[in-house]
């Protein structure tokens, strides 16, 4: 009684739409997910293997993604964003999107695996004004262990004063802005798992050129 009560209440598309999770399990396990496309409103994502992202997109086509929705808003046609924390890509692209083919787009995703999903999905989908990078970001340059849960890696994140997981390069905000040259960046948005403030004490020098956080 507790499960089905705890599915009836539940906001996740895996709870409320049981039986397609279990066949999107099932396509996963197969190894052929992969050959088919997530059908998003003006892009695709591959239904990648290992990736609790795609089979939430899976379950429930129709789920809206606030993020998306607000990226969308707010960014015009030769605009730059930064998305902190990329997983399989779904803002970068509807930023890649928005912001045209003379606007740019940082994408960082630290997971090794995750940023492979991420590479497919902005290759896909023709995104030539994206820049992809295989790091953290964080208040210091350096190492920080990262999780490697497998089913739920929409949640890995930056275990601090932990060991285990895996290590990950980490930079600072502020060293990838100097790098490559961006003097405004009209929409930075960060989702690292509870890491924000980390990211943010990361980039104190070049606050003053984000429009929007």
């Amino acid at each position: 009684m507790h499960l089905l009560q705890k599915i009836i209440r539940s906001d996740s598309p895996l709870l409320k739409r049981p039986f397609r999770a279990l066949c999107g399990y099932a396509l996963q396990n197969s190894g052929c997910s992969e050959r088919i496309r997530l059908k998003r409103s003006r892009y695709t994502v591959p239904f990648f293997a290992k990736s609790n992202m795609a089979l939430t997109l899976w379950v429930d086509p129709g789920v809206v993604d606030r993020a998306e929705e607000f990226i969308q808003s707010v960014l015009k046609q030769g605009d730059t964003l930064i998305d902190v924390g990329a997983n399989i890509g779904c803002v970068t692209i509807a930023g890649s999107i928005a912001v045209g083919s003379s606007g740019r787009v940082f994408s960082v995703e630290p997971h090794p695996r995750t940023f492979q999903h991420l590479q497919k999905t902005v290759a896909g989908n023709q995104c030539r004004n994206v820049t992809t990078l295989n790091v953290a970001l964080g208040s210091e340059a350096g190492v920080v262990n990262f999780t490697d849960e497998r089913r739920r890696d929409d949640t890995n994140h930056v275990a601090v004063g932990s060991a285990g997981g895996i290590e990950v390069p980490c930079i600072t905000l502020s060293s990838l802005v100097e790098q490559y040259s961006i003097s405004r960046i009209s929409a930075l948005k960060i989702d690292v798992e509870g890491f924000e403030m980390h990211v943010l004490r990361g980039a104190e020098s070049i606050l003053n050129r984000v429009d929007c956080i």
